[in-house]
């Protein structure tokens, strides 16, 4: 049994109960980024195309079994994992904005315990979604 940590790898042997460690071979020793960390902040939409075919076939080429599904993931989605390095702004683009809504949203009905009134429960929801919005009565 395999578990990968940050940066080394340990192995547990089930009979004699003890822990062997072997060093990470993708990270290199004087650093302590992973791979993923490194690609993810330094790629541009330029150089992701072949960053990722290098992290596949690094992956790929690896010989441990556990990587094998990450792998194929990477080679499955490598078409929107290049269209997440596209910056807007010098900021890249990411879901994060909907998702903070969307938690609001459950917040706000999770606290509501059953709204009732439909009308303030939708003007509840846009004033806590969007409060720099100015209102008439």
């Amino acid at each position: 049994k395999c578990t990968i940590l940050y940066q080394q790898r340990r192995y547990r042997c089930e009979a004699c109960e003890l822990t062997f460690h072997e060093p990470n071979p993708f990270i290199n020793s004087s650093e302590c980024l992973t791979y993923e960390t490194k690609l993810n902040k330094t790629c541009s939409i330029q150089d992701a195309p072949e960053a990722i075919d290098n992290a596949i076939s690094t992956f790929a080429n690896a010989g441990i079994k556990e990587f094998e599904p990450f792998y194929r993931m990477l080679s499955n989605w490598r078409t929107e994992i290049i269209n997440s390095f596209t910056t807007i702004n010098g900021i890249r683009i990411n879901n994060s904005y909907i998702e903070s809504k969307n938690k609001i949203l459950e917040k706000l009905l999770y606290n509501g315990n059953g709204f009732s009134n439909f009308k303030r429960t939708r003007n509840r929801i846009l004033y806590c979604l969007n409060k720099n919005d100015t209102y008439k009565f």
